[in-house]
């Protein structure tokens, strides 16, 4: 990505606001006082359980009218929401609601408890949240650009959202007066429910790419690059934060839970140094491949004691992976195969008191100025593009979103996702240096949700951009 060349180096993607809106007193030393906080992590998560069962009643709701929140799609032969009359109005009723933004702290706190009770929580929680993410999802797809919409590979994604969604409400929710048996019988349902949800969903990254990639190729997306990058960012970012809230609750609870040092797809003392050397090696077997040598990785951890914090590894390895993968290649390149020895790609962990930092640096040559805005754009790309596929693979093992221009955009949407961001400096004709921010401390980490409202309805209906001017920008802090 940093080389202007375009000669194909493939990489692995596997993809899939509000800030969280629950904020906790940073730890002390006070064993009593941890104690408190993790039996009080755990009660807002049991909170946000007992709130999400009374939606219903309560109606965490956005202001919006339910009508309108079917968008352009309504009424459309062969939409299966508009034909079902029982499904649109529980797609617009979940579509109203807000959904929940929990931090890792939470997560992991309840992710501790492995009991009957934890398990019916969690199938509860979960059973009406991912049906609210989904609903919001659906919601996006059907006032998306009617471009992008009349796009078979598009329509093929949007029905599997319809399909997960009306496979879930078809399971009656949990009774008060329910028997544990009955319970217990309810929590294997909704497992097997999001089991079923998560492998469908597999393939949609590379599906909703093709989409994107065809659009382009016709010459189709001129005058609407802004928003449809806006309209990608909210929607990969919803799938992001759906798809660790299905692994996660499976993991701890599903046939492959485990009693690991895990909890969940969390590590509580993720080493970033290990990520890092996993991702490098990876990332440089690669470049290897390609261009029959590597740049050598030097790793810099002021701590002796190495940089452990509370994160999701997967996350981690997929932004340093693709990062670093980008570093090799541009220093591959601009050194060209007659170079005797290639300068090291620098990597710095350092732990701060709010920030959990890493720069990567290398001297591959940079890029202009010019282009640094393209880079986190879904239309972008500096390696060799794709040729369109006949027919999209369900799974994306064998299908890796190479040469789609989706790397970075992705990355940064991880780092966003519990609050942390992704920056890339440039020096055109040295290198680049890339800046990746996490939160230090789990509490600090809540997740970072689009959410679907009528003013971006209007916004994507007059083809204005989907962020009002006067409105704050949904992964900023203070937009909730």
């Amino acid at each position: 990505m940093w080389s202007a060349s375009r000669r194909l180096f493939p990489g692995r993607c596997g993809a899939g606001g509000l800030r969280g809106v629950v904020g906790w007193s940073r730890p002390t030393a006070a064993t009593k006082a941890a104690q408190r906080r993790a039996s009080s992590r755990a009660g807002a998560f049991a909170a946000a359980v007992r709130s999400n069962t009374a939606h219903a009643r309560t109606g965490r709701v956005l202001v919006a009218a339910p009508s309108r929140l079917l968008g352009t799609r309504a009424g459309v032969p062969g939409d299966p929401v508009s034909e079902d009359g029982e499904l649109q109005e529980a797609v617009s009723r979940f579509a109203r609601y807000i959904p929940h933004n929990l931090t890792l702290g939470q997560y992991t706190a309840f992710g501790q408890r492995n009991d009957d009770a934890a398990k019916i929580d969690s199938s509860v929680f979960v059973h009406n949240e991912v049906r609210t993410r989904l609903a919001h999802m659906i919601s996006e797809l059907r006032t998306s650009t009617d471009l992008l919409a009349k796009q078979d590979i598009i329509k093929r994604v949007y029905d599997v959202y319809i399909d997960s969604f009306r496979e879930l409400n078809a399971i009656d929710n949990l009774s008060g007066t329910a028997t544990l048996e009955e319970k217990l019988a309810y929590t294997e349902k909704v497992t097997e429910a999001i089991g079923a949800c998560r492998r469908r969903h597999t393939g949609i990254p590379l599906a909703m790419a093709h989409g994107v990639l065809q659009l382009k190729q016709d010459g189709l997306v001129k005058g609407m690059s802004r928003s449809l990058n806006e309209f990608l960012d909210r929607f990969y970012m919803s799938r992001v934060a759906m798809r660790f809230l299905n692994a996660q609750h499976l993991a701890l609870f599903g046939e492959a839970a485990s009693n690991r040092s895990m909890v969940g797809s969390i590590e509580p003392a993720c080493d970033v140094r290990q990520v890092v050397l996993d991702a490098a090696e990876h990332a440089g077997h690669m470049c290897e491949e390609v261009y029959f040598q590597r740049p050598p990785v030097e790793i810099i951890t002021p701590c002796s004691e190495g940089v452990h914090f509370t994160y999701v590894p997967g996350h981690l390895y997929h932004i340093t992976f693709e990062l670093l993968k980008n570093s090799f290649r541009a220093v591959a390149e601009f050194h060209g195969p007659d170079a005797t020895s290639l300068p090291p790609v620098r990597v710095v962990i350092v732990k701060g008191k709010q920030d959990v930092s890493i720069k990567i640096s290398d001297e591959g040559g940079g890029i202009s100025r010019s282009h640094t805005p393209d880079l986190f754009s879904y239309l972008y790309t500096t390696a060799e593009m794709p040729a369109l596929l006949k027919d999209v693979p369900d799974s994306m093992d064998s299908a890796p979103l190479a040469g789609f221009g989706y790397g970075l955009p992705m990355s940064r949407l991880y780092a966003r996702y519990f609050g942390g961001n992704l920056h890339v400096i440039s020096m055109e004709g040295f290198g680049t240096d890339a800046f990746v921010f996490l939160c230090a401390a789990a509490d600090d980490a809540g997740e970072v949700l689009p959410v679907f409202r009528r003013h971006e309805l209007s916004a994507y209906l007059s083809k204005q951009g989907m962020w009002m001017r006067d409105e704050p920008h949904w992964m900023q802090p203070g937009s909730s």
